[in-house]
């Protein structure tokens, strides 16, 4: 079905020729091959619609996947959450199936519409690959997958290795769809936390230089020993990765103390001090990301301890 009312969007010299709607993954498909090297896909929409306007977006075709059912569901099989690549941050962020078994993926949402649209949505993001990306950099955090789909089948593929660099993706919109996202679904005695440092631009003006952090722990029966953690960093020049060593070394030392936080954030700071441009006010933002790190390890731990708790 084509609207043919969403074709003032492009007014420019690359004005779109046609917006068509789709009603299935297969249908999609057929039309991108149709119109090959024409056509992308497009589902919230919140961010393309801004490149069509502003005569950014080279495709004359668009084929709307938004409408597809299959594409929007949200449901838990063999202790994994599945999700929609069409699915809004909107109806993530409140759903009480994804609040329980991913909170770090129910936050994340929620701090997504808050600084963007509940219209737009977990395939668009991904796509599209800005940085930081709440919803991206919790997907990494969380070791997710995500199943891409083309004319030849479908795969899944680690969301983390999905990202080439902020703005670019390896899911090429024109010729695959994400449709579906999987989660391993939390369980007792894991928990989770995510922040962002905002960092100041260097004349002093508004902030312009984000980094973002996510992590999910699981700990011991008693609560007093760390089974295993994920770490993810994202900046704004930054595509979202796990911090290995950091992660490693924690889980090595084993034994929660009143320290471990603290060496969680020297941790974390040394990878920033070697790996990221941090400017000329390197030790200031050095040390807010000392204290956003340690923050948030003792949140996730805390969340832990609770649902051992309640368990």
């Amino acid at each position: 079905m084509t609207d043919h009312n969403l074709l003032e969007l492009a007014p420019g010299r690359h004005a779109l020729e046609d917006y068509f709607i789709a009603s299935s993954v297969d249908e999609a498909l057929a039309y991108l091959m149709s119109h090959h090297g024409r056509a992308q896909v497009i589902a919230g929409g919140t961010r393309l619609a801004l490149r069509v306007q502003h005569d950014e977006c080279l495709a004359s075709h668009l084929v709307d996947v938004s409408s597809v059912g299959a594409m929007r569901r949200i449901s838990i099989k063999d202790e994994a959450l599945y999700l929609g690549g069409a699915q809004r941050f909107g109806k993530v962020g409140s759903d009480d199936r994804v609040r329980a078994a991913a909170p770090l993926l129910s936050l994340a949402a929620q701090y997504s519409v808050r600084d963007s649209s509940c219209r737009a949505t977990l395939g668009g993001e991904i796509a599209l690959a800005e940085c930081p990306s709440w919803l991206c950099l919790a997907l990494v955090a969380m070791d997710a997958r995500a199943e891409i789909t083309n004319v030849t089948g479908a795969q899944w593929l680690p969301v983390e290795g999905l990202f080439v660099r902020p703005g670019f993706s390896r899911v090429n919109s024109a010729s695959e769809i994400l449709t579906m996202l999987r989660i391993s679904a939390q369980t007792a005695g894991q928990g989770s936390s995510m922040g962002r440092l905002q960092m100041p631009a260097e004349n002093g003006s508004t902030p312009s230089r984000d980094a973002a952090l996510a992590l999910l722990l699981s700990l011991s029966s008693d609560g007093q020993a760390l089974d295993w953690l994920s770490v993810g960093i994202s900046t704004t020049s930054q595509i979202p990765v796990h911090l290995t060593e950091a992660q490693e070394s924690m889980v090595e030392e084993g034994g929660l103390s009143s320290l471990s936080a603290e060496r969680f954030a020297s941790l974390v700071a040394d990878y920033c001090r070697e790996e990221l441009d941090w400017s000329r006010d390197e030790d200031t933002q050095l040390k807010g990301i000392r204290r956003l790190s340690a923050n948030l390890f003792d949140q996730a731990v805390e969340s832990a301890r609770t649902s051992l708790s309640s368990d």
